[in-house]
């Protein structure tokens, strides 16, 4: 089954495209592809599956249909341009690409960006970098820790989650949730609190959380 899935991509093409276009517009991008499945999956999209990875990976760039440019993206996952902003650049490479594997596969070198050529300081890099990747998870967190180094962290379709919990809809700062305080003596009718997600340790007798309350 991952040998399968490996070999596989999937494309949306416009409602209108038949087998014989989807088949002939891969052909056109590597004609010595060996197509072993097209499945039609509804909408638009198709199951692609070649008889060797090396054929798949050829057109995770995407190919074209007629004048449009269309995305490909491995079955399990969409493919997301990530960019590292803030980095100390002394960091490692590598220290990045262990840090953004835990929440998918990575897809390509990791790559120092440098200032544009009609910048004054073009040739030099910038400080930010840029990786492929497929997401494991939903959404990697707007800022991660780094080797020591907190960096931010964008990517297309990006949403709110948490560093400490990975839930959704709460930065790490936001914390867990929001909720009406009932205790009218201490606070405003209405006024919610706040309770911020921490590192915690837990075992099977004991959890322990460390939360900051706003009065």
């Amino acid at each position: 089954m991952a040998d399968c899935k490996g070999r596989s991509m999937t494309i949306k093409f416009p409602c209108t495209a038949t087998l014989s276009e989807v088949r002939n517009s891969i052909k056109k991008e590597n004609e010595a592809a060996n197509l072993t499945v097209i499945q039609d999956l509804g909408g638009g999209e198709f199951l692609i599956e070649f008889a060797n990875k090396t054929h798949a990976e050829f057109i995770d760039s995407g190919i074209d249909f007629h004048e449009i440019h269309l995305n490909c993206n491995p079955p399990h996952g969409y493919y997301v341009n990530v960019s590292i902003l803030g980095l100390r650049a002394y960091i490692d490479d590598e220290k990045v690409i262990e840090a953004l594997s835990e929440y998918g596969e990575i897809k390509s070198e990791l790559i120092r960006l440098k200032y544009k050529i009609n910048h004054e300081l073009a040739g030099l890099e910038n400080g930010n970098r840029l990786v492929r990747m497929v997401l494991g998870r939903i959404s990697i967190p707007y800022s991660l820790n780094i080797d020591g180094r907190w960096c931010r962290i964008i990517h297309n379709n990006q949403q709110r989650v948490c560093t400490n919990c990975h839930a959704l809809a709460h930065s790490r700062r936001k914390g867990w949730f929001s909720l009406e305080h009932k205790h009218k003596q201490k606070h405003k009718k209405n006024e919610p609190t706040y309770l911020s997600c921490a590192v915690f340790t837990s075992d099977a007798l004991n959890i322990r959380i460390n939360i900051s309350t706003r009065l």
